[in-house]
């Protein structure tokens, strides 16, 4: 997948020496129309770009230029230097040059340096590599207590070395949370699990979702069938994730937005998530892996 370095959020051109960030970094877009995107990002004399990537593989696409003999750029991963002193120097000037990076698959923030003294580094987009292993490890009919670490459920759905971890829990509670019935109750379960996620899963990433507004009927709190609303719910979540500083996506508010707009998510039974609605999710979830 070709990543535009200019718009995606992900990415950010910094002095190397300061560290500051460059407001406006030069770019020419449109550009040529010989570059990968018809788009370049120019990374000046003294400027370096950075971004985080998951993956175990990237190649930067970058074109030559006949100004500096001399030019070259250096990639570091991690704060360690795994390509040194790359040529971006040819006559005549060209686009459609390529430098491959192999690391172990993981989380990485990466740097790449211009060297130049005299001529920008023209980079025309990113190649990002993806191979993700994406396990579905919700089962049907569980509330968030029976996900709490003393089960089994916890441990074995989440195997070490998992990057993210995506948790949307609280339908099942609104009948079945055990007293005191309140949506606080939801949000307590869920903190404790991020909370053991990150004590015991090196790495990863949990990012915590509210579970779908349900329709008329369903969505109605304070009776025998439902002892609370899921907006209620949400928003019970959304003031712990704040709180505690964890990753939280308002599915509601993004079926509102974009091109999520007018998705209706529900199955028949006004409750739980349908065709839509998974197909939502998963759109959702490649967003947030593409940003790392």
């Amino acid at each position: 997948m070709l990543v535009d370095p200019i718009r995606h959020p992900a990415f950010g051109v910094y002095l190397t020496a300061s560290g500051v960030k460059v407001t406006s970094p030069s770019a020419s877009d449109p550009g040529n129309s010989g570059s990968a995107l018809a788009k370049e990002i120019n990374i000046q004399p003294s400027q370096e770009l950075r971004f985080s990537f998951v993956g175990d593989k990237f190649a930067i696409r970058f074109a030559k230029l006949n100004v500096d003999p001399a030019g070259t750029f250096d990639v570091v991963v991690d704060g360690v230097p795994v390509s040194e002193d790359i040529s971006h120097y040819q006559s005549p000037a060209a686009f459609g040059f390529s430098e491959l990076v192999e690391v172990d698959f993981g989380r990485h923030d990466v740097r790449i340096i211009n060297n130049s003294t005299s001529i920008a580094l023209r980079l025309e987009a990113i190649e990002h590599y993806r191979s993700v292993e994406v396990l579905n490890q919700g089962l049907i009919g569980t509330a968030s207590g029976q996900w709490l670490s003393g089960g089994a459920l916890l441990s074995g759905a989440v195997p070490a070395g998992a990057t993210h971890a995506m948790i949307m829990l609280g339908t099942n509670d609104r009948s079945a949370t055990s007293s005191p019935r309140q949506p606080s109750k939801v949000a307590d379960n869920v903190e404790s699990i991020v909370t053991w996620l990150l004590a015991n899963r090196e790495g990863i990433q949990p990012v915590v979702y509210s579970p779908p507004i349900a329709r008329a009927n369903s969505e109605q709190g304070g009776s025998a069938t439902y002892y609370f609303t899921a907006s209620e719910v949400s928003r019970a979540l959304g003031a712990m994730c704040a709180r505690k500083g964890f990753a939280f996506v308002d599915f509601n508010a993004e079926l509102k937005a974009g091109d999520l707009a007018g998705t209706d998510p529900l199955a028949s039974d006004d409750l739980h998530l349908g065709d839509a609605g998974h197909l939502a999710r998963f759109r959702l979830d490649a967003r947030l892996l593409t940003a790392g």
